[in-house]
C-alpha cells in the first residue's frame, strides 16, 4: 500500500511540474454502504457524514482531464437508526484519508476562459489508496482492538462544471468507491457479517478552483 501511495505522489509531481493546471477544494457529505447500510435505494444515502479535500487537475485538453485528489472524510452506521437489523444494534465511525488519482472525460467541450463552452458534465473513474481508522463501534469488547488500515479504492462517479468567471470553476459531484476490505464498519465476522461482499463508501459535493499558467494566462488547456 505504501508503494501505491508513492506512485500516486510521483505521478502527482510529474503533473503539477507542468507548471499550469487547476488547484482547488471540495466540501460535502460521505456515506457507507455495507453490512450495517445495504447498497439498496432504501438506504444508499442514509447516515451522512462530512468530507474535505483539496485537489490538483492537469488539463490535457477541452475534453479530458487528470486529477489528483487528497480527501479526509468520516462514515458512520447504526443499526438503531433503520428497520433492516434493528436487533443486532450494531453502530461504528471511521475516519478516512483517501489519496486518488482520476481521470475525467467531460462530455461537452470545456474552457475555464469564461466566454464559451463554460458548463460541462463529465464522468470519472481512478485507482487509489485509503488509510482507514474505526474510531467508535458498538459493540465492542475491550480486550480486541477497533480495525485499521490501508485498502484499494476505486473511484467512480459523474459531475458538472460551470466557469464562474475566468480561471475559476464550480463543480457539483457524486463518486462512489469500490474498496478491498469489509472491516470498515467493524462488522468483518460472524455471527454479525450478513455478507461476504466488501464496503463501499461515497462522496458527495461542491469544488472551487482555480487555474493558473505560468507561461501563458490567455491559454485555457494544455
Amino acid at each position: 500500500m505504501k508503494k501505491l501511495f508513492t506512485i500516486i505522489l510521483l505521478f502527482a509531481s510529474l503533473v503539477v511540474s507542468a507548471q499550469q493546471g487547476e488547484i482547488g477544494a471540495l466540501g460535502g457529505l460521505s456515506y457507507y454502504n455495507g453490512d450495517i447500510n445495504p447498497l439498496t435505494p432504501k438506504y444508499i444515502f442514509d447516515h451522512p457524514q462530512k468530507v474535505a479535500g483539496l485537489f490538483y487537475r492537469y488539463n490535457l485538453d477541452d475534453r479530458l482531464a487528470i486529477r489528483i485528489t487528497y480527501s479526509n472524510a468520516e462514515i458512520a452506521g447504526d443499526d438503531a437508526l433503520r428497520q433492516f437489523q434493528p436487533d443486532r444494534q450494531m453502530s461504528f465511525k471511521t475516519s478516512l484519508n483517501e489519496l486518488s488519482a482520476q481521470f475525467e472525460v467531460n462530455f461537452f467541450k470545456y474552457s475555464t476562459e469564461g466566454d464559451e463552452n463554460r458548463f460541462a458534465p463529465y464522468i470519472f473513474g481512478g485507482l487509489g489508496a485509503t488509510n482507514f481508522k474505526v474510531k467508535e463501534a458498538e459493540p465492542n469488547s475491550s480486550n480486541v482492538p477497533l480495525p485499521k488500515g490501508s485498502t484499494l479504492v476505486f473511484p467512480l462517479g459523474i459531475g458538472i462544471k460551470y466557469c464562474l468567471f475566468p480561471n475559476v470553476t464550480a463543480g457539483l459531484e457524486w463518486g462512489i468507491r469500490k474498496t478491498c476490505t469489509s472491516k470498515l464498519d467493524n462488522v468483518y465476522t460472524d455471527p454479525y457479517r450478513l455478507s461476504t461482499d466488501n464496503d463501499w463508501y461515497s462522496f458527495l459535493g461542491f469544488s472551487i478552483s482555480w487555474k493558473f499558467n505560468l507561461f501563458n494566462s490567455y491559454r485555457c488547456y494544455n
